[in-house]
């Protein structure tokens, strides 16, 4: 398995969440998005990927901190 992969399944958003409130979802996903950057930050931090890994990591990364930056903005 390539160093980016998580080797667990994301949070279920449903058994997190009983009752379907915006504010809480809005909450979860920016948890997840800041799960998501951390983990790429570490990986990439490591420097001991190939430049394939290492570029499709810092793509996810882009695309996960874009997505933080409008969840903020949802938020606030």
């Amino acid at each position: 398995m390539p160093a980016w992969q998580y080797d667990h399944p994301p949070p279920n958003p449903a058994a997190a969440m009983a009752i379907a409130d915006p504010r809480r979802l809005t909450r979860f996903l920016i948890e997840s998005e800041q799960r998501v950057v951390a983990h790429c930050q570490t990986v990439l931090s490591r420097g001991d990927l190939d430049a394939r890994e290492r570029d499709r990591l810092v793509s996810v990364l882009r695309e996960a901190t874009m997505r933080l930056q409008r969840l903020s903005a949802v938020a606030a």
